[in-house]
Formats: structure tokens, sequence, C-alpha cells
């Protein structure tokens, strides 16, 4: 059963164990998707290659595990989120939510676009993304996260896994959103994850070392200024092929950010606007206040495409 015109996703019974696995060549969902092959597993779900039997397409599939309550809640958020976000730019589109019901315990799913490459892939394979390719693929991914600002949702988790390149249209878009939350605000700056407790969120971690806020590690107060230090991590990586903070555990990591400033990205590539430069440092300020709006971020950005004469046709992303 799927039906993308649902607004509260059905939920299944709480998983006893961790569901079954989805065999490679079997079909699912009433024979609408074969499966091909398995892609990546985390801690929250798992995604397999698939065939869309329906648009001939291939897609990826995410089998969602639902032994708690709050990964429930997560696939909540997550499927909400995706459906308020249809159709923005800088987001990979939802193509499809529901249950499968082929499996001794029903599962959870949603499909979405199959993207060519992820982020980190492609600084690890090409040394270098040309200027021009990274300050379209910066606006992308400010697009996006202004779209889930709007929407009333903090990402979480945004770093170069989780976008993907559509090397066709030579565009980038924000995928996987597993870890995102609701905000509520009060007195204009109180944002409140729901799903977790002030209890658990003390035992509680969902992100990535080397993206994710200060604020997030240290369980505080999370804001859409939370995801803007995230995407300074993540076009800091694309620019320079590096992270600008590098611990190797947490505490490592947060003290990177409490007493070092990163190496400016013009230190590895000097044609990289200056005020870009400005905007990724003022970013990855561990205090967020001190930082742009991601609005204020992608106005910067689409001003300099504008004025450097940059036309997406044009593009190869990477060289």
């Amino acid at each position: 059963m799927s039906n993308l015109e649902l607004v509260v996703p059905n939920q299944v019974e709480l998983h006893k164990d961790e569901p079954d696995e989805l065999s490679i060549g079997k079909k699912y969902v009433d024979g609408r998707y074969a499966i091909l092959g398995a892609l990546k597993a985390g801690g929250q779900h798992k995604v397999y290659k698939a065939q869309d039997e329906l648009s001939d397409m291939q897609v990826a599939l995410k089998v969602f595990y639902e032994t708690n309550e709050y990964l429930q809640n997560s696939v909540n958020n997550e499927i909400e989120a995706n459906i308020s976000l249809f159709g923005e730019p800088g987001i990979t589109e939802m193509i499809d939510f529901g249950i499968i019901e082929e499996t001794d315990q029903p599962q959870r799913f949603m499909t979405q676009r199959l993207g060519d490459i992820d982020c980190k892939t492609l600084v690890n394979n090409y040394q270098m993304i040309s200027t021009d390719a990274l300050l379209m693929g910066a606006l992308d991914i400010a697009q996006g996260l202004s779209s889930i600002k709007q929407a009333g949702w903090v990402d979480k988790d945004v770093k170069p896994e989780n976008v993907i390149v559509d090397f066709a249209n030579n565009r980038l878009s924000i995928i996987d959103l597993g870890s995102i939350v609701k905000y509520k605000t009060q007195e204009n700056k109180n944002f409140v994850d729901d799903s977790v407790s002030a209890n658990e969120a003390t035992h509680l971690f969902y992100g990535t070392r080397g993206y994710s806020a200060p604020e997030i590690i240290r369980n505080k107060q999370i804001t859409p200024a939370s995801d803007v230090f995230s995407y300074g991590a993540t076009i800091y990586e694309l620019a320079t092929g590096t992270k600008p903070f590098n611990g190797d555990d947490f505490k490592e990591y947060v003290d990177e950010i409490e007493n070092t400033k990163p190496l400016p990205i013009k230190a590895f590539n000097d044609e990289i606007p200056d005020l870009i430069n400005h905007i990724i440092l003022s970013s990855l300020e561990r205090q967020p206040e001190k930082g742009h709006d991601i609005e204020e971020v992608e106005a910067i950005i689409r001003s300099i495409i504008k004025s450097r004469g940059i036309r997406r046709s044009s593009l190869e992303l990477a060289y």
C-alpha cells in the first residue's frame, strides 16, 4: 500500500527485532519494486537499489527499522518532512511511501530518485571541483536548507554524503532526512525536538562528527542555525577536499571547534571569491548567532553567480 497524498503516514507495530532483509530479484509492494541490490545500511534504515516497474526508472528504496518509539517518531518526521518539502528546490523528491506487506514483519518504506553519485564520493574521486560549479552547488544546498527552515524543520545531519549529484542537469540536492526534527517557536527562539525527552537527549546523539554543530553535540538548543554550521562544513569540504575540523573523537572534535579556527578556503583554492571564503568561515562560528541566516547565504551566493555570469547549462561539476 502506498499513497503520496497522505499527510500522516500509516504506522506499523514496533518491530521486535531487526526487520527482514529484502531479497535481491524479488518484487515488493504488489510487484511495483524489484530489488536490484543493497546500497547502504544505517542505524535506522537500510537502502536498496530497486527498479520501479510503474515509472520504469531505478530508485533508492529505504526500509525503516522501528524497534522503539524514538525510531518510529523519526520515521514519521522523515516522511512528513518529505511530503511538506515535495517539489522544493535543493531537495531530492520522495516518489512514494507506504508499507511493505510481503515480509514477516510489515515495514514502512519510501522511495526517492537515485542520484548519480553523492558529494562525499565526488570529493574523494576528484581533486578539485571548479569554482563556478562549487558556487552553483552551494546555491542548490542553500536553497534546500532554506526550504527546510521555512517548512518548520531542522535537518540536523547535513553533510556531503547526504547531498547527491545529478550530472545531467548539473544540480545538487539534499537526501536522507533521517535526523530531521520539527521546531516550535516561543519568544522567537525556542526550538524543541518533540520526539526526545530531556532525559533521553543526554544519552542520544544523531549527527555526524565533522559536520554537526556544537549545540547538537552538547544537546543544547537546536535551531536552523545548526544547519548553517553543517552547511559551512559541507561547502568547506567540497572546496578544499578536507573537513574544517578533524577530531578523532567527539571530545577532540569539540575541542577543535572551541579552540581553533579552520584555515581559510583560499589557502587551498585561491580562485574562491573572498566573500564566499568569509561566509563559509563565519558559518563555522562556535556561537550560532554570529553566523548568517541561510536565506542571507542563499541571496549572497545568487548575487555572486549573477555577477560572474555563471550558467548552469555550461557547467562541469568536476574536473
